[in-house]
């Protein structure tokens, strides 16, 4: 609300792209005022401003309307296979919110994480990397890694291989490494 002493007119200007703000009424006389400001959900992961502009005479008023984001966390992969040798994977975190990245118990002593690179800005790029350990097991393990925020998480399944049988055929010596030869 404002007291206008001479015409007046009002602008909005968007720092994103669509109309996601609107005023009524956008002009009008000397005389009380109230605008009404109206603002669409923001089911961006960005928050975002408009500038209101109000012209009255030759005197301007801005002021700003600022909307925050709806919450956002996702995974680039669901899944990956690993060999039975192990190695690296890397899961890539879009969030615009604080996550934490836990491996679940049965596999923690499988999957480890390595220190994370984070990157852009908006909604952020995290980089998680995990070492995956080589299984010595005859049989495929699977575990998983839940990334989560409050209500949010995303969870990734991790499948490696089992290890391969040694074979071995009639007369050939086979270095065990246990200073034995069989």
């Amino acid at each position: 609300s404002f007291t206008a002493t001479a015409d007046w007119t009002v602008t909005v200007k968007e720092t994103r792209a669509g109309s996601w703000c609107s005023v009524e009424p956008l002009s009008g006389k000397a005389g009380n005022v109230t605008l009404s400001v109206t603002t669409e959900p923001n089911d961006t992961p960005d928050d975002r401003e408009a500038v209101i502009a109000l012209l009255c005479g030759t005197k301007k008023v801005e002021f700003k309307v600022m909307q925050k984001q709806k919450d956002a966390l996702t995974t680039t992969n669901s899944t990956f296979e690993v060999e039975e040798n192990g190695g690296e994977i890397e899961i890539v975190v879009k969030a615009n919110i604080t996550f934490e990245c836990t491996v679940e118990e049965a596999a923690a002593s499988w999957i480890t994480p390595i220190e994370p690179k984070v990157a852009t800005r908006g909604l952020v790029e995290t980089s998680m990397l995990f070492a995956v350990a080589p299984n010595f097991e005859m049989k495929s393990r699977e575990g998983r890694i839940i990334v989560s925020s409050g209500d949010l998480s995303d969870v990734i399944t991790v499948t490696q291989a089992a290890a391969k049988p040694v074979e071995i055929s009639n007369g050939q010596e086979v270095d065990l490494g246990l200073s034995v030869v069989w």
